[in-house]
């Protein structure tokens, strides 16, 4: 059975209205994983910063997809072409910007799974 781990990279603080790099990694822990879909659900006061998604695979190649955004709070990259075999794992940079009136201390939530299994999140919050 697949099985993602998944881990969220961001810095410490982000300052207001400046655009931040945040990281997801996806590595699975199981059997092949295929039709993956990854969400993250932005801090209050956040925003996406369209065309700043980078997303690295397994075997080297990179590509560029922008998530859907779903009301305005969270960000979902689902592709159906997208495999990891056991052990592999694949790597999502963006950036969001924290609006001039975000409040301090907010999370991003990461979860994910293979379209194929049951939803299995493991969610890891970092500042």
């Amino acid at each position: 059975m697949a099985a993602l781990q998944l881990n969220a990279l961001a810095p410490s603080e982000a300052n207001i209205c400046e655009g931040t790099t945040f990281l997801v990694y996806a590595n699975n822990t199981g059997t092949l994983a295929n039709k993956i879909s990854l969400n993250v659900t932005m801090p209050d006061g956040f925003a996406y910063n369209p065309g700043s998604t980078h997303i690295a695979f397994p075997v080297g190649n990179h590509s560029v997809q922008e998530p859907v955004v779903v009301f305005g709070h969270y960000l979902n990259w689902t592709n159906s072409s997208w495999v990891l075999g056991n052990s592999q794992s694949l790597k999502i940079q963006f950036n969001l910007t924290a609006g001039c009136g975000a409040p301090s201390g907010k999370r991003l939530v990461v979860n994910g799974n293979p379209a194929r299994e049951q939803p299995r999140p493991s969610i890891r919050s970092l500042s």
